[in-house]
């Protein structure tokens, strides 16, 4: 090729993708201003990475106290979102950033996999889903009986940045089961290592559907287990089993866990409620979910599956049989690897982790892979191909129109509003308003709408702090002066119990109530008292409220255990973190009726385990609790368990069982310093 005949190249792919480049910020500018996106894109959950990058940059205290969210997340939605906040000129633009990011890394992974899977170039396959994936958003938020699923193309902690980050693992995976190179494999154990790391999930989703991908590419292209496919496997089971290592270091919300007793019911309602739900959701399922899947399942069958042939990934001397077909031993890689995917997340979320259309989240494979098939369709034949061009095209030309007549074309994270913010900012003199707290959902957004200007801290409905994806040191030191608490006076009324926070703090000096679809403030003269309220059981944050149920439902502020032939694990929690010392962790229970009185004073039985760092280290392993009358209390029985702390120790839980055959209140729990 001559120099001229370079440089020429050089410019088209340089003018092509800045036309790709302009093309997707376009469609993240579009999804942003979208109103479905600002409902599910600025809450508190979404914000917590956000909130996390503002505490490191102005905290020295962050990087100890702040808890990480359960999918602790850190590759790459944490660290991209560090990135994006240290060179954005505020922390909206930021979110902005990593909306681009994120989505661009998505297209990326995508249109890398579909040229695996055809040989075609980077650049063409790039393009396709680029046009692809833009179309499934834009879709999923315009059209009628939207699913929203797919704004999570674009949003921190949401199960997305880690699978995508294995999408990239995975395609390398497929390529060192054909050629052994050891930098492209050490890249492939830091990458599993971070993934796994990032998402507990990706066992299901990754490594398993890798180590299956490897072993059927074998049998399928030599009929047998080559070294390298052991090696291969190696490098994987060290990633995991570092990611598991380093998993111990992090300070981050506890795992779930799962009742396996409901397993079957929970698949049942599984099974049901996604039925109801396609059909509630029939255009954009059938659309962006069936059409894929269906791709997907012909794939193998299909002329265009043998594709070209990529150099690095085998040769034609190396065509693997699947399902009788001669094909690329990548496509077969890929393809087993996708299937196994889907049917593990499918599994484990109905199974283990179905609460709900919630839940859907979890199941990232089974909307991403099809879709990467679907890519490739597009992009193995040059007809297809300039379908999809044209059809880009037009998308964009859409979007632009509709850019060009808004008279603000800024993303929507940066002109988002947010009601309560609103209202605390334009009180906060006139009412002479300092610190306060509020419900979750409402503590964080409001903090982050005005800039981190405000000090709104996230309370449980009673008004205790709740610790739960955010810095401890928040609650006892003030946002501009770390030397001193803050000055709590008032709280935002929003999803909390008015009666239990009058109990607890008294009646309010003053009751506003903005306008609109704002909230209600209570708002107390004496700031000293209501902060000494407040923060009175901070230092161990022990109320009975922190814990979290298994078998157990919280009942006006008491956990209801029903009563059955077995012991069941009742409660669990509260993750606090204490100092070095000794410690009685003192329970009560009673019966939820009196009339069971009798038998359960002769029946009734409890034990509990004191651990720490979500159950992988045990301080006193399950006992039995020693159950005594409490006092006046008519038929209440208490029991307490000392325990010593040689260390400072994070994350103490205090699983406690309950052996009963009535139903029976857990009325109060503390953790107390004992000399």
């Amino acid at each position: 090729m001559s120099a001229l005949s370079r440089v020429k190249r050089f410019a088209v792919v340089g003018v092509w993708s800045l036309a790709l480049a302009c093309g997707l910020i376009a469609v993240c500018l579009a999804v942003s201003r979208q109103g479905v996106f600002l409902a599910t894109g600025m809450d508190a959950d979404i914000l917590l990475a956000s909130s996390l990058a503002w505490d490191v940059s102005h905290h020295a205290y962050a990087w100890q106290g702040f808890q990480l969210p359960r999918i602790p997340s850190l590759f790459p939605d944490l660290l991209l979102q560090l990135a994006s906040s240290a060179i954005a000129p505020s922390d909206r633009w930021a979110l902005f950033g990593y909306m681009v990011s994120q989505f661009l890394a998505m297209v990326v992974a995508a249109g890398w996999l579909a040229r695996l899977l055809t040989g075609v170039s980077l650049l063409r396959t790039t393009t396709v889903s680029l046009v692809v994936l833009s179309a499934v958003v834009l879709g999923d938020s315009t059209l009628p009986g939207l699913t929203a699923l797919t704004m999570d193309y674009f949003q921190p902690c949401v199960h997305i940045g880690p699978y995508v980050a294995a999408l990239f693992g995975a395609g390398l995976a497929s390529r060192l089961a054909m050629r052994w190179a050891t930098g492209e494999a050490a890249l492939f154990f830091a990458l599993s290592t971070l993934a796994l790391l990032s998402d507990k999930l990706l066992l299901v989703s990754y490594a398993v559907p890798t180590i299956a991908a490897i072993f059927a590419t074998s049998i399928a292209t030599w009929r047998k287990i080559p070294p390298r496919s052991l090696m291969l496997t190696g490098v994987l089971v060290a990633g995991a089993a570092s990611a598991s290592a380093l998993d111990s270091l992090l300070n981050r919300q506890p795992d779930l866990q799962p009742d396996l007793t409901l397993a079957l019911a929970r698949a049942q309602r599984f099974v049901g409620e996604t039925a109801h739900y396609g059909l509630d959701h029939d255009i954009t399922t059938a659309l962006f979910v069936l059409l894929p899947l269906a791709i997907f399942a012909v794939y193998l069958k299909w002329p265009w599956s043998i594709g070209g042939w990529d150099d690095d990934a085998g040769t034609k001397e190396d065509r693997a049989r699947l399902f009788g077909l001669q094909v690329a031993p990548a496509v077969v890689f890929l393809w087993v690897f996708a299937a196994v995917a889907l049917g593990g997340v499918l599994a484990a979320t109905a199974f283990l982790a179905y609460d709900g259309p919630t839940s859907y989240r979890y199941l990232v494979p089974v909307f991403l892979w099809p879709l990467v098939f679907g890519i490739a369709a597009l992009s193995a034949r040059p007809p297809l191909r300039i379908i999809a061009y044209v059809g880009g095209a037009g998308l964009l030309a859409f979007i632009l129109v509709g850019l060009v007549q808004s008279p603000d074309i800024r993303p929507g994270v940066v002109t988002w509003r947010d009601a309560t913010a609103d209202c605390l900012t334009a009180q906060q003199k006139p009412l002479g308003l300092k610190a306060g707290f509020a419900d979750y959902w409402v503590s964080r957004p409001a903090m982050m709408a005005s800039g981190w200007r405000l000090q709104v801290n996230q309370a449980t409905w009673n008004g205790h702090p709740y610790l739960w994806g955010n810095d401890r040191s928040w609650y006892d030191k003030d946002f501009l002066d770390p030397s001193r608490p803050p000055a709590y006076n008032f709280l935002v009324l929003t999803d909390l119990n008015a009666d239990a926070l009058r109990a607890r703090y008294g009646n309010p000096d003053r009751v506003y109530r903005c306008g609109g679809r704002g909230p209600t403030l209570w708002i107390y003269a004496d700031s000293g008292r209501m902060t000494r309220t407040f923060l009175s059981d901070f230092a161990s944050l022990t109320s009975i409220d922190k814990l979290r149920p298994q078998d157990a439902t919280l009942q006006g502020g008491r956990w209801y255990i029903g009563g059955g032939p077995q012991e069941v694990k009742a409660v669990w929690g509260p993750y606090v973190d204490l100092k070095r010392g000794s410690y009685n962790l003192s329970v009560t229970f009673q019966p939820a009726s009196q009339a069971d009185c009798m038998t359960f004073v002769r029946q009734m039985e409890a034990a509990v385990a004191i651990n720490y760092q979500g159950q992988k280290k045990t301080i006193s392993r399950k006992s039995p609790l020693v159950l005594r009358p409490a006092g006046n209390a008519a038929c209440a029985q208490t029991a307490s368990a000392p325990f010593r702390l040689e260390q400072d120790t994070a994350g103490i839980q205090t699983p406690i069982w309950v052996n009963t055959r009535v139903p029976v209140l857990l009325t109060a729990y503390s953790i107390s310093t004992s000399n």
